[in-house]
């Protein structure tokens, strides 16, 4: 019914709908036979192409058709093939047809029968592309045979990802044929003229791009003009240079952009296009045009006069008959090296602190100065004059870094009447680099300053540059807890002076500690030991004579008192001077421990260097720890009928003797309302991994408070019967606080030789 036709507005006008039906009736038109066996002529006479929208509305496209489809409406696509065979002649069985199937089509058959009154007079199938057709010998056993066929497919749009248009030829038998040619409807695209400017860069040795953040030697440009791809009539590309870049005309490549339905560019056509220098750039007729152009082209970028950042911009456009389309300029931020001084000076510390390298550059811009004498002086330490080397340069890149220069073999410096090194040189447009080294004296905390002067007049030029040194030896000094086998506890210093390796010609030291908490005795040499090293990381040579320790007093202060380190014939030696202070009763009840040392490193002369202000060195460290540890966690009784807490405690795991007469453990049950469980008290030696003997080994006593006018359990006291550096476990149960249901709360207390530590846990 009509009501049932599709709206034909909304498609292009050269697609008609099909009437009724996607196949026409018989059309008989003569034809003549080609050949005779496999390939034979074309027995075509009717072919129809129809598509499929979303809305699954049939739409014809008719032959002659030459339009735009929106491949967004379409999904399928249906063809129709009608073959005549006339009376004479015969057909040879096997012999065939075949028919390049539109690209755009996708569909399978395989050997489908086409039968003519029940009589199978051909097959058909697709391969690679074709429709071939099969005739049998059945085919002869009719007058005029009219063959139809129908084949359905998908539409595939990606065809036209990689073409613009297809086009649409299927011959006929007798003469003529069906034509059209399909294009896809543009997308939507936000069209924009636009310039990029790429990596600014410099060339290679072989001419290849490399890019740079400063001192640029070139930038390649893309213009984009008529995205939009509109029509426009005598368009021309002009291109307006900023300051600082100068074009080359032959780097200019123009681009026609041939583009798919999506707006990607598929193709690039060089056009043949003659820029010509205009208005401070360049122009590009391009004539008629109806697509997008590029243009590439590179600039020489112009170091602009004294250097540094500098922005630079560059503007496009398009003009045409009716108007003119401006491209925003692009702004390209650069940097390059400021104008050379005329001289520079810098120096630096070599590997060893008493040396420092210096270098000189000198009119790396090459003018004319004529013969010049530069002064090279120096406030602290001395040239070696075996150092020296001067060098003519040859070329300097823009960043001011020498490429090439040729070391002047025999160049002779003088001195001044002060002593200060002379450099007498050619200085007419010619360059130079300067090297040496200097010492630096001994005992030395500052800056070295070295000065260099040429005598240009009137205003003769001149640079300085200063490296801080520190000459002066120094030392270190840790500490670190110990036990020895007995269980006594004591401190292991270790003392590090000269790691500099300044050379040295003795070092005195004054340690200074309180003889009421440390005790050391210089006799006894088993308590020290002296250690050198020649190197970083080298092992360090244990030192059997050469140096002394005694009892020292600090004569201006009495009550400072310790021992005095006496070493001779330092050297270039860093040394360890490793030494063990025991506690004293006082010293395990204090918490810190402070260790002083005075150092005076004295030159070979016997002066003190760098002015006898070595800082003391003071190492700290927490007083002696015995260790305690606590944890709780619920149990059931013996009897696996009552909920009850099991607790431990774990003490002197650093195995310091404990003295039994100042030796105190007190547990406190914190949190109340829970009670110790008879006959569960076990106190274990780990180290021989036995348990100890209540009135014998320990005693253990319950404590108690009233509260109330009523008596409760607090805690337990335990005390040692025996002296013993042994790790002791102490296991014991609680019952459970049911009345207040609270965190059982317990704290332990060791006392040991008048030093408190403490321990808690909680079981929740």
């Amino acid at each position: 019914p009509e009501d049932e036709q599709p709206d034909e507005t909304e498609m292009p006008a050269a697609i008609r709908p099909s009437s009724g039906s996607l196949f026409i009736s018989e059309n008989k038109l003569p034809f003549s036979l080609m050949e005779e066996g496999s390939e034979i002529g074309t027995l075509l006479t009717t072919f129809k192409l129809n598509v499929i929208n979303t809305d699954n509305e049939t739409y014809e496209i008719i032959d002659g058709f030459d339009d735009e489809l929106d491949l967004s409406k379409i999904e399928n696509v249906f063809l129709y093939y009608e073959l005549n065979k006339p009376n004479e002649p015969d057909i040879v069985a096997g012999s065939t047809n075949t028919f390049d199937l539109p690209e755009f089509f996708e569909g399978n058959a395989s050997n489908v029968p086409i039968t003519v009154d029940g009589e199978t007079v051909a097959h058909y199938s697709i391969e690679d592309g074709k429709l071939i057709v099969t005739f049998t010998e059945k085919v002869n056993g009719f007058d005029d045979v009219k063959m139809e066929i129908n084949l359905g497919g998908e539409f595939k749009t990606e065809i036209f990802e990689k073409e613009n248009e297809i086009t649409i030829t299927i011959p006929y038998g007798e003469g003529g044929s069906y034509t059209a040619t399909i294009r896809a409807k543009q997308e939507d695209y936000d069209a924009e003229d636009k310039k990029t400017a790429g990596d600014p860069y410099v060339l290679g040795e072989n001419d290849e791009k490399i890019s740079v953040d400063r001192d640029p030697e070139f930038i390649d440009w893309t213009v984009v003009v008529n995205d939009a791809m509109e029509d426009y009539a005598n368009a021309i590309v002009f291109d307006h240079l900023g300051d600082h870049l100068e074009i080359d005309l032959t780097s200019i490549k123009v681009n026609k952009l041939i583009r798919n339905y999506k707006n990607v560019t598929i193709e690039k056509i060089e056009v043949n296009a003659e820029p010509t220098l205009a208005d401070g750039g360049f122009e590009v007729a391009l004539g008629d045009i109806s697509h997008a152009y590029e243009i590439t082209y590179t600039t020489r970028v112009i170091r602009p006069e004294g250097g540094g950042p500098h922005t630079i911009t560059n503007s496009a456009g398009l003009k045409y008959d009716d108007g003119q389309n401006d491209i925003l300029p692009v702004a390209k931020d650069l940097t390059w090296s400021g104008d050379l001084p005329t001289i520079a000076k810098n120096g630096e510390l070599s590997t060893d602190p008493e040396t420092i390298n210096w270098e000189v550059r000198y009119n790396l811009n090459m003018e004319d100065f004529g013969e010049i004498v530069l002064t090279d002086n120096l406030d602290f330490g001395e040239i070696d004059t075996d150092t020296i080397k001067v060098y003519q340069v040859t070329e300097v890149n823009v960043a001011g870094e020498i490429v090439e220069k040729t070391e002047l073999a025999d160049f002779q410096t003088g001195t001044d009447d002060d002593g200060n090194i002379t450099f007498e040189l050619d200085a007419k447009n010619k360059a130079y680099f300067i090297t040496f080294s200097s010492s630096v004296p001994v005992g030395l905390k500052g800056d070295v300053t070295n000065t260099i002067t040429d005598n240009w007049s009137p205003n003769p030029n001149f640079a300085s540059d200063s490296v801080p040194v520190d000459t002066i030896p120094t030392g270190g000094k840790i500490g670190q807890q110990k036990v020895d086998s007995d269980g006594n506890p004591y401190i292991e210093w270790t003392i590090t002076l000269n790691s500099e390796r300044v050379s040295v010609g003795s070092i005195r030291l004054a340690d200074i500690f309180d003889q009421d908490l440390l005790s050391f005795d210089p006799t006894d040499h088993t308590l020290y030991e002296l250690y050198r090293y020649a190197n970083e990381g080298s092992e360090g040579a244990l030192i059997e004579n050469g140096y002394s320790v005694a009892s020292y007093t600090d004569p201006d202060d009495s009550d400072r008192s310790g021992f005095q380190l006496h070493i001779d014939d330092v050297g270039s030696y860093m040394y360890k001077f490793v030494y063990r202070t025991y506690y004293t009763m006082a010293g395990m009840q204090e918490p810190h421990l402070a260790n002083e040392a005075d150092i005076f490193f004295i030159n070979e002369d016997g002066t003190g260097i760098g002015n006898g202000e070595t800082p003391p060195i003071i190492a700290t460290l927490e007083g002696p720890i015995s260790s305690i540890r606590k944890l709780g966690w619920y149990s059931t009784s013996n009897d696996e009928t009552t909920q009850t807490i099991q607790w431990r405690f774990v003490l002197n795991e650093s195995k310091i003797k404990l003295d039994k007469t100042k030796t105190e453990i007190v547990d406190s049950f914190t949190s109340k309302n829970y009670e110790y469980i008879e006959d569960s008290f076990i106190v274990k030696d780990l180290d021989q991994d036995k348990e100890l003997t209540k009135g014998v080994d320990y005693s253990f006593d319950l404590t108690s408070e009233t509260v109330d006018e009523e008596t409760i359990q607090n805690g337990f006291k335990l005390e040692l019967l025996k002296n013993t550096n042994a790790t002791l476990e102490v296991t014991y149960r609680t019952t459970v606080d049911d009345d207040a249901n609270q965190d059982h709360v317990n704290d332990v207390s060791f006392t040991w030789q008048g030093r408190t530590e403490k321990a808690k846990a909680i079981v929740e």
